[in-house]
């Protein structure tokens, strides 16, 4: 038996020994490459949200009713919980208060706010945007973990609001519903001589223009837009439209090149920051490279 086993092993390893020896045809293992680019594709639409119904509900009641909240003043609901002390808060019957809206960037911008004390920093890396039928908000967020999209329709128990810089926000809310999309972001595009301002923060705009600064520290950019009467670049950054592009789009191998020259095409909501409005630009599907 041991003699018959060995034979047997010997004629086996013989074989392989063979067959690994034969050559190996690996033309049909690969096909042809293809470039693919990832687009991250967003779908804009010119038609306005058809809610809320009762315009009680909207956002624009709430911004009409609440804001602006005076200097670092923050608003609260009655009967909330909220820090005392040095803090400039004050209870009011308007909130709670639900709203509805379609959120307009994706849920991960960095926003850094005064702290209560008026000392002390907040850091909020999940903020975003959310508009309805009557206007849009900025919604601070304190999450790293998306737990929705642009595009998806979200309702909001705001339970307290504050104001700050000239910045009206959404300070603390519970999510409510989210109802998954995406569904198309309205947009708006401004007159040939009309700059953007305080009545445009939190609504999306559309400019077309040409990049006459790159990237800052900050990542913001500053672009000629198409038909401005009022000169941009060449040191006369005054007549400049600005667009904050975000870090990880860059970090993640996104093809957009947004050097200097190139024309584009930015779509998003409007911020106001260090005394600039600017428009926030999240994903790939917010730019259009013309050239």
């Amino acid at each position: 038996m041991r003699l018959q086993f060995f034979s047997l092993a010997l004629i086996l390893s013989v074989g392989c020994a063979q067959a690994r020896l034969e050559p190996v045809d690996s033309d049909d293992w690969f096909g042809d490459s293809e470039n693919v680019e990832v687009e991250e594709a967003m779908e804009f639409t010119t038609t306005n949200y058809a809610f809320p119904a009762d315009p009680g509900d909207s956002i624009g009641y709430l911004k009409q009713n609440l804001f602006p909240v005076d200097g670092f003043d923050t608003m609260y609901a009655q009967g909330e919980s909220f820090a005392t002390g040095d803090c400039d808060a004050a209870a009011t019957n308007a909130l709670p208060h639900e709203i509805t809206g379609i959120v307009t960037i994706h849920p991960r911008y960095y926003f850094k706010s005064r702290g209560c004390d008026r000392d002390s920093d907040e850091k909020f890396y999940g903020s975003y945007f959310i508009q309805d039928g009557a206007g849009g908000l900025f919604v601070l967020g304190d999450s790293k973990v998306a737990h929705f999209d642009s595009g998806d329709k979200v309702t909001l128990k705001v339970r307290a609001v504050k104001t700050s810089f000239g910045l009206d926000m959404i300070y603390s809310s519970d999510i409510v519903e989210i109802e998954r999309g995406p569904f198309p972001i309205f947009y708006q595009e401004i007159a040939d001589n009309e700059r953007i301002g305080a009545e445009h923060i939190g609504k999306v705009l559309r400019i077309e223009g040409e990049i006459v600064r790159g990237a800052d520290t900050f990542g913001e950019i500053a672009i000629r837009r198409d038909g401005f009467p009022v000169p941009c670049g060449d040191g006369q950054l005054a007549g400049c439209f600005y667009v904050a592009l975000d870090s990880e789009l860059t970090r993640r191998g996104m093809d957009i090149d947004m050097s200097v020259g190139k024309r584009v095409v930015v779509t998003g909501p409007v911020m106001f920051a260090y005394d600039t409005y600017s428009l926030i630009i999240m994903k790939r599907g917010q730019v259009e490279i013309l050239d």
